[in-house]
């Protein structure tokens, strides 16, 4: 939750930053662009006074000069050159007329319904010219370049804060993952020991209520100490599933026989009583860790064995892999458990920890390999581990 936290206001804080920035660059570089449209605007309003004022003859001046102009006199009449749809600008020629030899009277004007440029300018004869430059087309291009640079400004901002998001997202995956994992263990600590530790209180809450004779107190002990033992074999198997989940396990890879591997784990198992054997052992080597990989064999054998008679183990050659099968004549797996048996704290026979086959599957991915479990047609389990050969060769 803290780290949502984190990332939200990361988010926030990178947006309402880019927000300042790139608000008050679009802010100025809208007022550049305006002011640069302006003076343009001026210059072509300048411009065309000064072509009014330079024409010899002003009755014979095109169309597009005559509109919206006027002539004007030192006495301060002032007349149209052609059609017009505004007042006589008469403030503007009394500008021209104050300063005769200077640059060109420019004054603008806003009214209810038009924006405009009055540009008086002085003629060699006396006279002057004044010209009305409409504004309305100007100021809509204005408003198109503040909208188009206020949208890219937006979107500028909205993929700063998207990026810093994601980015916050992905940064913080590998501390959510450890916080993820904590908890997974955490939980998984509590109901693992949740068993053991009800069946020691019990026993020994039992034990204790009245005086017994002291083959029930052996009998008690004996039931508190396979409780504590298998407490302790949870967590150890919780322990090196977390670790090897967290990615924390250093791998101690050396060309490895899988085949001689089996067959000593087939006899240590034999050995012990357990009616187990080794059918098929094709000569194969891989790059493994020897205890990791022992570990994940043993568990399997160890796993059918608790469940059945009689178990067989087979070592294949199969293209440019090792797959190492063990089947078993016990009951098989539950079918509603089958497809998740590789998980956590699944007990396809109601016996274990439901750890074991999950740390194969950890263990046989850690090394690149792969792990499937079916129920034989004529009884029993089968689990396969399939690992990539060595690139050394067989062996």
């Amino acid at each position: 939750m803290h780290l949502k936290r984190f990332r939200l206001r990361l988010t926030l804080l990178v947006g309402l930053t880019s927000l300042l920035l790139v608000g008050a660059v679009a802010v100025y570089l809208a007022g550049v662009l305006t002011e640069r449209t302006e003076n343009d605007e001026h210059a072509a309003a300048a411009e065309r006074a000064a072509v009014a004022a330079g024409w010899q003859h002003l009755d014979t001046a095109p169309d597009w000069l005559r509109a919206n102009a006027w002539v004007f006199d030192a006495d301060g009449s002032i007349e149209p050159l052609g059609e017009t749809d505004i007042a006589p600008p008469l403030d503007v020629a009394d500008e021209a007329l104050a300063d005769p030899d200077g640059e060109a009277a420019i004054r603008e004007v806003w009214t209810a319904y038009m924006h405009y440029l009055e540009v008086a300018r002085m003629r060699a004869d006396g006279r002057g010219v004044v010209i009305a430059w409409g504004l309305d087309d100007v100021d809509e291009q204005v408003d198109r370049q503040r909208l188009v640079v206020y949208a890219i400004a937006a979107g500028v901002v909205a993929l700063l804060t998207l990026a810093t998001w994601l980015l916050a997202g992905r940064m913080l995956a590998p501390a959510r993952r450890a916080q993820q994992s904590q908890r997974d263990f955490l939980a998984d600590a509590a109901h693992e020991l949740r068993t053991p530790v009800a069946v020691i209180r019990a026993t020994a809450s039992q034990a204790l209520s009245r005086p017994r004779e002291s083959e029930e107190y052996v009998r008690a002990l004996s039931e508190i100490r396979d409780a504590t033992e298998r407490a302790g074999e949870g967590v150890v198997q919780l322990l090196d599933l977390a670790r090897l989940e967290a990615g924390t396990v250093d791998l101690s890879k050396v060309p490895l026989r899988v085949d001689l591997l089996a067959e000593e784990i087939v006899a240590t198992a034999a050995a012990g009583g357990a009616a187990v054997e080794l059918t098929t052992a094709s000569a194969a080597v891989v790059d493994g860790d020897d205890v990791l990989l022992r570990q994940a064999i043993d568990n399997v054998v160890r796993n059918a064995l608790s469940r059945a008679e009689h178990v067989w183990v087979e070592v294949e050659r199969r293209d440019k892999r090792v797959v190492v099968t063990v089947t078993d004549d016990g009951p098989g797996f539950d079918p509603a458990v089958l497809p998740h048996v590789f998980r956590r704290f699944a007990r396809g026979h109601g016996q274990g920890h439901g750890l074991g086959l999950a740390l194969v599957r950890s263990i046989v991915a850690l090394h690149g390999g792969e792990t499937s479990a079916a129920n034989r047609t004529e009884g029993g389990a089968l689990v396969r581990l399939s690992l990539p050969l060595s690139a050394t060769g067989s062996g």
